[in-house]
């Protein structure tokens, strides 16, 4: 009842659409564990980028992206597949990320424009990448720990690497990293990782603040901010919300972080609307 239109698309996806003056721009993917499954030849999967119709669900284009010979294979595909990174445009390009096929752009008629490889490893507990693309000036910000247990920015223009933060602290880190903007204009990249969360230059990738938190397990709630305010989350076997001032250098544990509770979401971002928190849960809301 009261359903304007349907479209059916080439395969599954986890990842969310996006809309943009009236188009609407998803991924999926197709040929391989699409039906659960992580065993059998991976040579027949491949990724899509579709452009659609918001008035009417008609599909303008799609642009299919095979994945490439050395496309990590993730033991608890059925969790999520391979399509779960949610597109980003600028209204000139639209940029996709596939895992270790890496992080791809498209101009606005689905032509592909570049390929940029942002590693190739799989994390141990094999549930693969999720984080989705940011825009940030004239680059795109990809959170790559899955693949390279590293943060990386790209020339929108080009795809050539601007910088890359790594380390081993992005084991287990699935969420999209956050711009927060400070109250003198000047914006800081946020992302959760194990009993940390860092405050990272967005022009150069380099460390401006941490704070040491009591929550870890699979980092996969992305950071949410209001009013200078960033407020982290751990899950699953380790529970757990932090609100932290933005800001700062160094080691701000003990001076910017405002208060923690043993609540949080299991792996889904919470909300932030009127002063409250709102998030799901698996057992409830």
């Amino acid at each position: 009842k009261n359903l304007m239109w349907k479209t059916e698309l080439p395969g599954p996806g986890a990842s969310s659409p996006i809309r943009f003056r009236g188009i609407i721009f998803v991924t999926c993917y197709s040929g391989f564990g699409v039906s659960g499954s992580s065993e059998g030849d991976m040579a027949g999967l491949a990724r899509h980028l579709v452009c659609i119709d918001a008035v009417t669900g008609k599909i303008r284009w799609t642009a299919t992206v095979k994945a490439l010979p050395s496309e990590a294979r993730y033991t608890r595909l059925t969790e999520h597949g391979y399509a779960s990174h949610t597109p980003v445009t600028d209204g000139d390009r639209v940029f996709a990320f596939f895992a270790t096929t890496g992080v791809l752009a498209f101009d606005m008629t689905g032509k592909q424009l570049w390929q940029a490889d942002v590693g190739k490893e799989a994390g141990r507990q094999g549930w693969g990448s999720a984080a989705s693309l940011i825009l940030y000036k004239n680059s795109v910000i990809v959170n790559a720990a899955d693949e390279s247990q590293s943060i990386r920015a790209l020339d929108k223009v080009t795809g050539k690497e601007l910088w890359k933060a790594e380390g081993s602290g992005f084991e287990n880190v699935y969420n999209t990293p956050t711009l927060v903007t400070l109250p003198d204009g000047h914006q800081e990249l946020v992302v959760a990782v194990q009993n940390e969360v860092w405050g990272l230059n967005p022009d150069n990738g380099k460390l401006r603040w941490f704070a040491v938190v009591p929550i870890a397990s699979n980092m996969a709630a992305s950071v949410v901010t209001a009013d200078g305010i960033v407020y982290a989350f751990g899950g699953n076997r380790s529970p757990g919300t932090v609100a932290i001032r933005a800001g700062g250098k160094g080691d701000v544990t003990k001076t910017h972080i405002l208060w923690n509770s043993t609540r949080g979401p299991d792996f889904g971002t919470p909300v932030i609307h009127e002063g409250h928190l709102y998030y799901a849960i698996s057992r409830g809301v």
